[in-house]
């Protein structure tokens, strides 16, 4: 490893999430040279990401025209649970990982020091470093994507639990007797308030009323293309802007159980702030904004006193960022 060596000043940032693996190249200052991104290629079993990520990883050195011994080192934001010593994915879910040493073999593929933690505590730790956490002693720092995930900070450092599996706000129960998720339980909050949820809930109205399709009054099928397999939320979304009544319906209840969990958190943390963030954040007047409506409607109103709700302005860098804020304070040259 040569993270120690005089030209070392460039620091490589990963978020693993469950669709894309998301990249920042920076300077140990935390300025971005580069963002990039490639599909996770999750039905191939983690040797195959892995080695997807290693790939990308020589493709960004070589094309800022560095070396290795440029490269202070890599952290990876990885979804689900990490060990308390920072090496293995003990579970993810949305991966359908067990037990995955990270650290150990990515290490040997991209010939670096490699270092790992849950993907929302990095996102946390991102927001705390360069974004809308930063000078806020207790916030939450909630991503919405693929899954849900949470980064805790209480009094400047994040809560992490006796093994290190804290801040699972997504496997909050919130309907006791609903689907089951992917971690086994039933009714998880992000079964009901994660991109793939809002687009289950179409399809399930749709394969509902399979023998009726003809008759039904969607702009879903024109949105595309008549291939229910390219649903996404952005086509959702645009169908309800566009006054289409399933898609509406389908809207409104992601944003119910969206709140419903955030006002959860409230009861329980009281904190300064949440920040949301993942790519569900991205869509502010389509969900986010009737989200931060409901929230300050229905939540405690003694708990709303000094609080406030904000999107990250890290965007989906979040994550990343945080992986180079924990490179650089592991290796003790974090500039705050």
């Amino acid at each position: 490893m040569n993270e120690n060596a005089p030209g070392a000043r460039y620091v490589i940032g990963i978020d693993l999430g469950g669709t894309f693996v998301k990249f920042v190249y920076a300077r140990s200052d935390g300025e971005i040279l580069m963002a990039d991104k490639i599909p996770t290629r999750v039905s191939h079993g983690p040797d195959a990401v892995l080695s997807d990520i290693a790939k990308k990883i020589d493709e960004l050195i070589d094309r800022n025209g560095h070396g290795r011994q440029n490269i202070i080192g890599c952290g990876i934001g990885c979804p689900g649970t990490v060990d308390a010593d920072f090496r293995k994915v003990i579970f993810a879910p949305n991966l359908k990982w067990n037990d995955v040493d990270v650290k150990s073999k990515l290490e040997e593929l991209a010939g670096l020091s490699v270092y790992i933690d849950n993907d929302a505590n990095l996102a946390a730790l991102g927001e705390y470093w360069r974004g809308a956490g930063r000078g806020v002693r207790d916030f939450i720092c909630v991503t919405l994507g693929t899954g849900i995930g949470g980064g805790i900070v209480v009094n400047g450092k994040l809560l992490r639990g006796v093994n290190n599996n804290a801040a699972e706000v997504g496997h909050m129960t919130i309907d006791f007797n609903g689907a089951q998720c992917g971690c086994s339980n039933y009714g998880c909050w992000e079964k009901y308030a994660s991109a793939p949820a809002l687009v289950a809930r179409v399809l399930n109205f749709l394969s509902i009323n399979k023998n009726q399709r003809s008759k039904i009054p969607s702009i879903i099928f024109e949105l595309c293309s008549n291939d229910l397999s390219k649903l996404n939320c952005e086509l959702i979304f645009e169908a309800a802007r566009r006054g289409d009544p399933m898609a509406k319906s389908a809207v409104n209840q992601q944003i119910e159980f969206t709140a419903i969990g955030l006002i959860n958190l409230i009861y329980i943390f009281n904190p300064n702030k949440i920040i949301l963030s993942g790519g569900l954040s991205a869509a502010g007047e389509d969900l986010i904004k009737p989200v931060i409506d409901t929230v300050f409607k229905k939540a405690p109103k003694v708990s709303l006193r000094d609080f406030e709700i904000k999107v990250s302005n890290l965007g989906n860098d979040a994550g990343s960022m945080g992986a180079i804020f924990l490179v650089l304070n592991e290796k003790n040259i974090l500039e705050m």
